[in-house]
């Protein structure tokens, strides 16, 4: 956040290796979900989508909601830079929703918020207004776990029919 992405990813590898040879995930499911944000700022999409889908995981086991929502932000992010819009949509409206679970979206970051507005508005740019409208209204549909599932990947086709855009 500091405009300094290849100090930070080096800083953050250092703390996932602690991490891991401790056996400590909570703070490395915290270290990967800034390691992606690095990693897509150096414009290594593929890199820290791996590294936001395995914080998710982490984050999953402990059930820690706030974590979710500011790592779903950065996966929906991610997946935009693919070319997957709907998804990145129906992440969106999945994660606003589960949000409401315990507070204001996006903590009422003016950093957070000016990410996921970016975000809604290049969505409904690649899609147009009503198909980013149906995909977020899909995923305000969605509860915590499917939402986790969709992002990293482990829902069926059937439960994930986005098209790349």
């Amino acid at each position: 956040m500091q405009n300094e992405p290849a100090e930070a990813e080096v800083l953050l590898q250092d703390c996932v290796a602690v991490c891991t040879q401790r056996g400590e995930l909570w703070l490395r499911s915290y270290a990967m979900y800034a390691m992606a944000m690095a990693q897509q700022a150096m414009g290594r999409s593929a890199e820290a989508l791996q590294n936001a889908r395995e914080s998710l995981r982490l984050k999953r086991y402990f059930h820690d909601v706030l974590g979710i929502g500011l790592v779903i932000e950065v996966v929906a992010r991610l997946v935009l830079d693919q070319g997957q819009a709907d998804l990145a949509s129906r992440l969106l409206g999945a994660g606003q929703q589960n949000w409401r679970s315990f507070g204001m979206p996006q903590m009422n970051s003016p950093f957070f918020n000016a990410e996921h507005d970016r975000c809604i508005k290049e969505c409904r740019k690649l899609l147009g207004d009503e198909a980013h409208e149906a995909a977020f209204a899909a995923g305000k549909r969605l509860n915590l776990e499917e939402l986790i599932e969709l992002a990293i990947g482990e829902c069926g086709e059937d439960a994930d029919p986005a098209p790349a855009v």
